[in-house]
């Protein structure tokens, strides 16, 4: 089993969007989760509803003072001076394959690294350029596919560019923009790839889009979409206004991650709702927590992430003037979300982490990574929807993957550097031992 859980719908669509309108204008089950931790009552209730299960959790779960899980370091890749294959400048994604090689996007690099299981550099997967084999800035994810071919969507070169583990160019399949900008990819089970596309007037566009404009399909390495899974609410975080994009920062986003039998979990980010549909689309389970409650978000606030903002489309390669015209057009909403992403965890459990108290915000640092907002617990559930307990994640990481009872994602040190970092899941008990 392996899942991504990447950067938010809020942050992402901008820095994605934004790729695709400089381009298009160019072109014109249940128990204790399997965990060996120890088990308490669960104190929540579960009522059905037309045959749907409304599980209302407490706010404690049920592991015991020493049951739970907790998660250690074992790799860490990076560094700030030396050996430049080691150094990273932007990580957009982290992958890895069956034999524990790590395959590591640098988006700044526009290459997808190599590294042996035991961290050491192994090579280098495609190169700057838009020919074959190459990669923009705009590259968002790096997936091992079946056969171990590593797949990396760009979203600039409207393409899905597949690269052997020997790093041969082993070709490419079109991204069709038509059918929605591909906002986030993930790994399903069965070596599915997933996707989640938005569709929205581009410049130059008069009429309004038709059908479904936020959706979660199934796709093939040939590029052919298998299925939907779920359309999910439309997205309001970026709109074009006649010529002009304005975003609205802390609108109503669909979080998601794909679930061990198929099918998806999905929420809003401004409640605590978690709703699992099955493989066939159903809604079997919906997953409440009425404890959590919204922090307001200050001018303050506003006037950091304005800033942070601008600098991420910065990186993106938006020219000063677009900068300028889409961070003064910026909106805000009065609350923080509630959620900040979903995860497909060991053992069928389900990982929420919510968003930090607004006590807790530091938008310091550069990029997307100043603008992550999750809290270090994340809430784990069983495959009934029970609450377990938290898990508490280690101070400035960010998951970005979850391959079995394996954590991959970033962690920044005090001066920003980034380091890609391997956490192995382990009960509680066995660490303290």
């Amino acid at each position: 089993m392996t899942t991504t859980a990447p950067t938010r719908p809020s942050r992402l669509l901008i820095a994605l969007a934004l790729s695709g309108l400089l381009t298009l204008a160019a072109c014109g089950d249940g128990g204790d989760g399997g965990d060996g931790a120890g088990a308490g009552e669960w104190a929540g209730t579960v009522q059905d509803s037309a045959g749907v299960q409304i599980v209302r959790n407490p706010d404690q779960g049920t592991w015991g003072a020493q049951g739970g899980l907790q998660l250690v370091e074992e790799l860490r890749i990076g560094r700030a001076e030396g050996d430049p294959n080691y150094q990273f400048g932007q990580i957009g994604s982290v992958d890895a394959d069956a034999a524990g090689n790590i395959y590591v996007l640098d988006q700044l690099a526009q290459s997808v690294r190599m590294y042996d299981s035991a961290g050491t550099f192994v090579r280098s997967l495609g190169r700057p350029g838009s020919g074959p084999g190459e990669l923009s800035r705009a590259a968002s994810a790096v997936l091992v596919t079946t056969g171990d071919t590593i797949a990396v969507p760009d979203i600039m070169l409207q393409r899905v560019s597949r690269f052997t583990p020997d790093g041969g160019d082993a070709g490419s399949v079109p991204m069709m923009m038509q059918d929605g900008i591909p906002l986030r990819w993930e790994h399903a089970p069965g070596g599915r790839l997933v996707v989640q596309t938005i569709r929205m007037p581009m410049p130059n566009e008069t009429a309004p889009v038709a059908g479904p404009t936020n959706t979660i399909i199934e796709r093939d390495l040939a590029g052919t979409v298998r299925d939907t899974l779920k359309v999910l609410a439309p997205s309001e975080t970026l709109e074009m206004q006649g010529q002009t994009p304005v975003i609205r920062i802390f609108s109503a986003e669909s979080i998601w991650s794909p679930r061990d039998a198929g099918g998806v979990a999905v929420a809003l980010n401004n409640q605590y709702r978690v709703e699992l549909y099955d493989a066939d689309g159903r809604l079997e389970r919906v997953i409440v927590r009425d404890d959590v409650a919204a922090s307001p978000v200050s001018d303050a606030d506003k006037a950091t992430l304005r800033d942070r903002m601008g600098e991420m489309m910065v990186e993106q390669g938006a020219p000063p003037p677009m900068v300028q015209m889409m961070t003064q057009n910026m909106q805000f909403g009065d609350q923080f979300p509630v959620l900040n992403q979903l995860a497909r965890g060991p053992n069928g459990t389900l990982w929420v982490q919510r968003v930090r108290p607004a006590s807790e915000m530091d938008f310091s640092g550069s990029g997307m990574a100043a603008l992550d907002m999750g809290a270090r617990d994340w809430d784990v559930y069983d495959a009934e929807g029970r609450l377990l307990g938290t898990v508490a994640f280690p101070d400035r990481f960010t998951l970005l993957r979850v391959r079995d009872d394996v954590i991959y994602g970033v962690s920044r040190d005090d001066l920003d550097v980034p380091s890609v970092v391997r956490l192995r899941i382990q009960p509680a008990s066995a660490v303290s031992q």
